[in-house]
């Protein structure tokens, strides 16, 4: 699978601690040019904390992803390279519609402090998977674990595995 690298300029070879990774052009594709995200609308909490949740609602067909990598220029021979990602996650309230997928790749690095860093939809799941245990737990709201996803969720990542 080929490899994707992404550089940064970065002022004097460091990155503060609250590096503002939220410049969506900069850092695409981090974040989607063709979505803002889009959520189911009132879910409970409690709901999206079920074990099972997610299964229950995922439903993003072949026609669905064939659409998504044509919005998005990624030609057939490209497409295990990767995943229609939900942008919002369905586990933090993220709907199936086309509003809320992009094709995310496995395969992204992204240099901090002279260090490749893998930027993928594998590290962009971690992210996913430590708001919605932080939303469970009462520790942040789902708008503001939303948001994070939607602004910074980069950054986060960053910060998450001290790599900043």
């Amino acid at each position: 699978m080929k490899s994707l690298i992404l550089s940064l300029v970065l002022v004097a070879g460091t990155l503060q601690a609250k590096q503002d990774f939220s410049n969506k052009t900069l850092v695409y594709p981090f974040y989607p040019r063709h979505t803002q995200g889009e959520v189911y609308q009132n879910i409970p909490q409690d709901t999206l904390c079920k074990v099972g949740y997610t299964k229950s609602v995922r439903h993003v067909t072949t026609f669905t992803r064939h659409q998504v990598f044509k919005m998005y220029g990624v030609t057939t021979g490209h497409f295990r390279e990767y995943e229609i990602d939900h942008f919002i996650s369905l586990e933090l309230g993220g709907d199936n519609s086309l509003n809320n997928l992009f094709p995310q790749p496995y395969e992204l690095y992204l240099s901090v402090n002279g260090s490749n860093v893998r930027m993928g939809a594998r590290e962009k799941d971690v992210v996913e998977t430590n708001l919605h245990k932080r939303v469970c737990r009462g520790e942040i709201t789902l708008k503001q674990a939303q948001d994070i996803i939607t602004t910074n969720w980069v950054g986060y990542y960053l910060e998450l595995k001290h790599k900043i």
